[in-house]
């Protein structure tokens, strides 16, 4: 039994050594043979033993993958223990059958040869995997697939890349996973191998990458990649999972490429700048106040400066924390010294010597931050209050009305995809300013723009105002108070923009102040230019008070220049209420003429209307009799402003009685004449533009 065991001992240590070199590099030596065979106990006979056959079965039990492949075994020959002998291979000793080591038993020459077979078996080559892409690229569909360290997607084209996918064709020690930044969308969920990342159909681009490798891949192998991005080109190399491209830019990618490097070698890619983050910078900003000094930085939507207190700020600073996508430049006009040249964020606009305030301000924006925001920003003025918004490159404040600047707001805000709508050039003592309505960023084009205007509750002075050739930059529609019966007052501006395809958008421009004071010129009947001339029965200078006062009030709607005679002409020829059956003008000839010039009058029925229409800024006619303006019979005049109860009166008879008169006295003396009071209420109009 012993010699069984000993022989048995002996051939599980040459097929153990047979494993062993096989499996060479992949496990150590240390566990001795009887450990092994007290682990996995084989019950053998000694005519097993004795067999070449059972010997070479036992090979092949114990060395399954002996078929699988070229596994190196090592050089030299290697030893264990058997009964505190030492056995190798390939050599065997049979103490048995060959005590003289002669000759070899059938079986030791099967082992035999298998240990020589093994000896020259090779170590197996690793095959690097390959990466394949595609992209989707806008207005071209899939493309064909390309493999690492080329190009998919397309550069200089302006072409969106609006999916992707990925493959690897040796998934079975790993995979590869990737995911895509879509715009208006944000980061997808990453996909395996040969699943659709990104949109098809939608017109939404790709704007940044992330992959990702897996299992025995991601120990084995470093995975780059980078990405070609709208206005930037190529950016550098990111690598396993890290962000390529860009976010909040809305840059689109147009392509990209990957390479697939072994883990240990050298690498010599620029990986410094592989992905954008934007993010909008902060804007804060500060002011000088006159006897107060510099104010405390301020937030953009806040304001910087006082309201209702009367304090006039002489300099002005802003700044941005992050100047890499552009910047903010400004300029002041300040008292006494006009405007100033531009400077930038951090520098300081205004003066801080002589106590010169600030009057108007204009900012502009650059870089990308001009394509991507708007500045928006508005004035608090003496004696105006706050403005509406304007937009960079336009002017917040006033220049020419030695008004000063109180407090200021400013909005760094992205760009209206419609169009949008500020007033400029705000001059409220001549009754003007000007709407701009700026194309929006859809690119839309504009067939036409209106704008509307009105200061009354009502909107009974509402005025329309049209571009028919609207630019597609910046339209400009100038407001004039004489539009709107030329009454002072606050205005409010709407502005419709009619596009092409038929949409039509609607824009609340804001408020502007309006306070020409109407000049209402004196002519006098009795003018030696026109007096004496003769119209029927009399002539002007002795019946000519209605076409004198409506040639005053019809210069002063207009803005041009009436006389008496071209009134005077129109009563005559057009009409039978002027001179002809009786002296003088109707008050259905004052109608005709009020019409036919363009006009529209209201007939005043008491004091209290006519207080009202005064108040008002409007002009009032009037037929009075019996008082200092008239000794006898009738006599028209006209009414303009308002004082506690008096009124200016324009005799157009006698100059020196021009003067404030009260409004009730007048009522109480009007003409009782039934030519001045034919199919009125009384004698008292008001007359307006349409």
């Amino acid at each position: 039994m012993k010699k069984v065991l000993r022989k048995s001992k002996k051939t599980w240590v040459i097929l153990g050594v047979s494993s062993l070199g096989l499996l060479s590099g992949l496990q150590t030596y240390s566990v001795s043979a009887e450990e092994q065979a007290a682990s996995n106990p084989v019950p053998i006979n000694q005519a097993q033993i004795d067999s070449p056959q059972a010997v070479e079965t036992s090979i092949a039990k114990v060395n399954p993958i002996a078929s699988k492949g070229t596994i190196e075994t090592p050089q030299n020959p290697v030893t264990a223990s058997v009964d505190n002998q030492s056995v190798s291979t390939p050599e065997v000793s049979n103490t048995k059958n060959n005590p003289s080591n002669s000759e070899v038993s059938p079986s030791e020459k099967t082992v035999k040869s298998l240990a020589s077979t093994e000896a020259t078996v090779t170590k197996p080559t690793v095959t690097k995997p390959t990466v394949n892409y595609t992209s989707h690229v806008s207005n071209v569909g899939w493309q064909n697939p390309v493999q690492e360290g080329q190009i998919s997607g397309t550069t200089g084209q302006s072409k969106a890349v609006e999916a992707i996918t990925i493959t690897i064709d040796n998934p079975s020690d790993g995979n590869i996973t990737y995911s895509s930044h879509v715009a208006n969308i944000g980061w997808q969920n990453p996909v395996s191998e040969g699943q659709v990342s990104g949109t098809t159909g939608q017109s939404k681009a790709m704007e940044a990458i992330r992959i990702q490798l897996t299992g025995n891949l991601a120990f084995q192998y470093d995975i780059y990649y980078r990405t070609h991005i709208a206005d930037f080109g190529w950016l550098s190399w990111a690598k396993n999972g890290e962000s390529a491209g860009s976010q909040g830019l809305g840059k689109r990618m147009e392509a990209f490429e990957i390479q697939l490097i072994q883990k240990g070698q050298a690498v010599t890619l620029d990986t410094s700048k592989a992905f954008i983050l934007f993010t909008k910078p902060t804007l804060t900003y500060q002011t000088n106040i006159i006897n107060n000094g510099w104010q405390n930085k301020v937030s953009e939507g806040m304001f910087s400066g006082t309201t209702g207190q009367s304090k006039q700020i002489q300099a002005f600073l802003l700044s941005l924390n992050n100047k890499s996508y552009g910047d903010i430049t400004y300029r002041v006009h300040v008292q006494n010294i006009g405007w100033q040249t531009f400077v930038s964020s951090e520098q300081m606009a205004g003066v801080l010597t002589n106590s010169n305030r600030i009057e108007a301000i204009e900012m502009k924006l650059s870089g990308y931050l001009d394509s991507r925001f708007d500045l928006k920003y508005r004035a608090h003025v003496q004696n105006i209050g706050w403005q509406s918004w304007v937009y960079d490159r336009y002017v917040a404040g006033t220049t020419g009305q030695s008004k000063a600047i109180e407090a200021l707001e400013i909005q760094l805000v992205e760009k209206s995809k419609g169009s949008q709508g500020f007033i400029q050039n705000e001059r409220p003592q001549q009754g003007v300013a000007d709407v701009v309505i700026l194309a929006g960023a859809s690119g839309k084009p504009i067939s036409k723009i209106k704008v509307a205007a009105w200061s009354t509750a009502d909107q009974s002075n509402l005025a329309w105002y049209e571009s028919a050739a609207a630019s597609s930059g910046a339209t400009t529609i100038r407001i004039n108070q004489q539009r709107h019966k030329s009454l002072i007052g606050k205005y409010t501006v709407h502005a419709y923009v009619y596009y092409q395809d038929g949409s039509v958008q609607k824009i609340e421009v804001g408020t502007t102040n309006l306070r020409a004071a109407l000049i209402t010129p004196y002519y006098n009947q009795r003018d030696s230019r026109w007096g004496w001339k003769q119209y029927g029965i009399s002539n002007l200078a002795a019946a000519g008070c209605v076409p004198t006062s409506l040639a005053m009030i019809f210069s002063s709607l207009s803005g041009k220049t009436i006389l008496p005679p071209q009134v005077a002409d129109f009563l005559y020829t057009k009409t039978n209420e002027f001179n002809k059956s009786f002296i003088g003008t109707s008050a259905q000839g004052l109608i005709s003429a009020v019409t036919n010039f363009g006009y529209q009058y209201s007939n005043l029925t008491n004091a209290s209307a006519i207080t009202s229409a005064l108040q008002a800024g409007h002009h009032v006619a009037c037929a009075i009799q019996y008082n200092k303006f008239v000794a006898s019979g009738s006599h028209e005049m006209v009414l303009k402003g308002y004082s506690n109860g008096y009124t200016y009166v324009y005799d157009p008879y006698t100059s020196g009685n021009c003067g404030w008169y009260p409004i009730q006295n007048l009522w109480n003396e009007r003409s009782t004449d039934k030519d001045d009071n034919r199919g009125v209420a009384a004698p008292f109009f008001k007359i307006t533009s349409l």
